[in-house]
């Protein structure tokens, strides 16, 4: 009703909703009546069915915990990509999912909160119109708005609920042991880096949204912008005097040489990503596809030359099914352009 996720499941399933042209919110009732109705049954319907399978197949699901990493992931970086290529069909959309997935790396290893940035990605369209509607609400009638009852409450429970979420944030890393020493230099200077990097990625939206001559779009940009640079200068602030614990989620392994050897691996498991969405750049994705399953599971799974054939085939094939049933197209590299080739090498 409201076009709030209220978790981070419901912020990807609002996302998706915003590429198929929906808009949560009042204007899904008023206009999508039918979609809406068929959500909340759906929801309904999938709490039942979902919990009866899981019993049933309890046994086989908790087998799929058992399958390593190096198997899963090329099938997970295949799904990603095509899914991802569906935004706007461009190779660009892989570039901008490479982007992300990097900003992604770098927010859990210090800790930011990535569900809000999701939320965020998703609310951005109506905050905006809702930002310019109060703006010229304020420009006609003041700020008399504020003490009409309605917005007083919502104020209230946004401060109360921000008041709460920091309190209980502070009372887990007092549980969890996180001490509020002074940190050396050595250690905090990771994450001072990352965090001057969003003040001046602020500062310099801050500054772009300045130079825009319509109100319309300069007002959203300006106070987000603003906001942003205000509560990243303080936090930096506080990292750079050692005022603000250290978290680095890879220092959570026990022992230097597996930290290293995580750090590797996170690294390594990026590159083979942009080796693919390289090679797909030249040759297209499903000839991509096809090398990256082949080197991917005979280099870094280390499987065998039968079950790594046996893999590629059931991975192309199910991508191809998908493809199909979807009526979608794979991305398309210089190959392509330079020769007419069958379906799906085109």
């Amino acid at each position: 009703l409201f076009g709030i996720p209220g978790s981070g499941s419901m912020a990807v399933f609002l996302g998706g909703m915003v590429l198929l042209g929906l808009e949560a919110g009042p204007s899904m009732i008023q206009f999508n009546l039918d979609t809406t109705y068929t959500i909340v049954w759906s929801l309904a319907l999938a709490n039942v069915v979902g919990a009866g399978l899981c019993l049933f197949l309890s046994p086989w699901i908790a087998r799929v915990t058992t399958i390593s990493f190096p198997i899963l992931a090329p099938f997970m970086f295949m799904m990603v990509l095509f899914a991802s290529f569906q935004a706007k069909q461009t190779l660009w959309d892989l570039v901008a999912l490479l982007a992300i997935g990097l900003l992604g790396i770098f927010m859990k290893r210090f800790d930011w909160p990535r569900p809000a940035f999701l939320i965020g990605f998703v609310l951005a369209g109506q905050a905006e119109v809702y930002t310019y509607q109060v703006t010229q609400f304020v420009a006609r009638r003041g700020l008399d708005y504020l003490l009409t009852w309605p917005v007083a409450i919502i104020l209230l429970l946004t401060v109360a609920s921000v008041w709460l979420g920091v309190r209980q944030n502070r009372q887990a890393s007092s549980s969890e042991g996180v001490s509020e020493r002074g940190w050396s230099w050595a250690e905090r200077w990771p994450q001072v880096a990352f965090t001057a990097a969003v003040v001046a990625y602020a500062a310099t939206a801050v500054l772009d949204a300045s130079t825009v001559a319509v109100l319309i779009d300069r007002v959203f940009p300006l106070s987000v912008g603003l906001f942003t640079l205000a509560a990243a200068l303080l936090v930096l602030v506080q990292q750079s005097r050692g005022r603000r614990p250290v978290v680095l989620h890879d220092e959570e392994i026990v022992g230097e040489e597996a930290r290293d050897a995580a750090r590797r691996s996170v690294w390594a498991t990026l590159s083979w990503l942009v080796g693919l969405i390289a090679l797909t750049a030249l040759v297209g994705f499903f000839a991509a596809l096809i090398v990256f399953f082949i080197a991917f599971l005979r280099l870094r799974a280390q499987q065998s030359c039968l079950r790594v054939g046996l893999l590629t085939i059931f991975g192309c094939c199910g991508i191809l099914l998908l493809a199909a049933f979807l009526n979608r197209d794979f991305p398309s590299g210089l190959l392509q352009s330079v020769w007419l080739l069958p379906w799906p090498f085109r």
